[in-house]
């Protein structure tokens, strides 16, 4: 019963929060130059110019002393191969109240600016939640894909974390997100 509705909690995502989440990676994507990456990403400006609600409730003054340190730490960023080394030197540019989902966050929108990708689900509080609502150790900074149940497998890492934070409450309930909740993977969840 459960697999069941999982697999309707997928198919829901996929359908109504997917195409929203995949523009929303695009804007970040065709930033015109690192600067200017590494500014959307650090204050989350939206393609409508404003900015996310995670980025809303961060200092001004922590949001640009993180973006200065990643300024400073631009050719690093150039020669990131992959997902884990950024996000991990997002983490050592955070300051106190820059807290994993807006290190996350932000390693994510420059992640797709330089082509990369997370290939592992990492834990926030909302994921962490929603990872623990379906039985799965969150012990660790990440699980791995084939960690997860069957009807998530088949999903990229970034929209399985985008997946367990919307849903952390709703899984295994019967009930549905109402489509107000989930107009971005970003923009509106409530993590």
């Amino acid at each position: 019963m459960q697999s069941i509705l999982l697999m309707e909690q997928v198919t829901e995502y996929n359908l109504h929060i997917k195409p929203k989440a995949d523009a929303e990676y695009y804007h970040y994507q065709i930033r015109s130059s690192l600067d200017e990456a590494i500014q959307y990403a650090i204050y989350g400006i939206r393609a409508d110019g404003k900015r996310h609600s995670h980025q809303c409730c961060i200092s001004i003054q922590a949001l640009e002393t993180v973006r200065n340190r990643l300024l400073k730490r631009k050719s690093e960023l150039l020669f990131c191969r992959n997902f884990e080394k950024l996000h991990e030197i997002v983490r050592e540019c955070a300051v106190s109240g820059f807290a994993a989902l807006c290190v996350y966050d932000t390693a994510l929108r420059l992640g797709a600016y330089l082509g990369i990708g997370p290939k592992y689900v990492y834990l926030h509080r909302g994921t962490t939640k929603g990872a623990t609502m379906l039985g799965l150790d969150v012990s660790g900074e990440f699980i791995r894909i084939q960690e997860l149940p069957k009807e998530l497998q088949n999903m990229q890492a970034d929209d399985v974390e985008n997946f367990l934070c919307i849903y952390k409450d709703e899984l295994g309930e019967r009930q549905h997100v109402s489509k107000s909740r989930c107009l971005s993977r970003k923009t509106k969840r409530t993590c």
